[in-house]
């Protein structure tokens, strides 16, 4: 599951098997998407639609902002009323439980081939 996008969350939530909340500052957000919007400025990146243009907007900016004190309290509430369970690890960097979070995967698709019947 990709992205917040709050009316759909109580659809898609029930369903997801893993949730990775990264929540990391404004400090970091904000220049990234600056960083982001500047490289690909009125560009297609990859992974985007094809007529989905980069452009950093105001209206985002403001979002990117308040989120800290207005989306993410509303997230977490969807979160926790979700999941049967969830474990938080503040202290843990982004970069560390995402690669945690591929490992496992990625294990799990190892058994999956190794344990795949034989062609015959």
């Amino acid at each position: 599951m990709d992205g917040n996008y709050t009316s759909t969350l109580d659809l898609r939530l029930p369903s997801a098997d893993t949730i990775v909340f990264l929540d990391l500052s404004r400090r970091v957000t904000i220049p990234r998407v600056l960083r982001r919007g500047l490289r690909w400025r009125a560009q297609v990146r990859p992974g985007m639609a094809p007529d989905c243009p980069e452009r950093v907007t105001a209206e985002f900016l403001r979002w990117l902002w308040r989120f800290p004190s207005q989306g993410r309290r509303r997230l977490l509430t969807a979160i926790d009323t979700a999941a049967k369970w969830w474990r938080q690890h503040p202290d843990t960097p982004a970069s560390a439980l995402l690669g945690y979070y591929l490992d496992v995967t990625w294990s799990g698709l190892d058994r999956i081939s190794t344990n795949a019947a034989p062609d015959t």
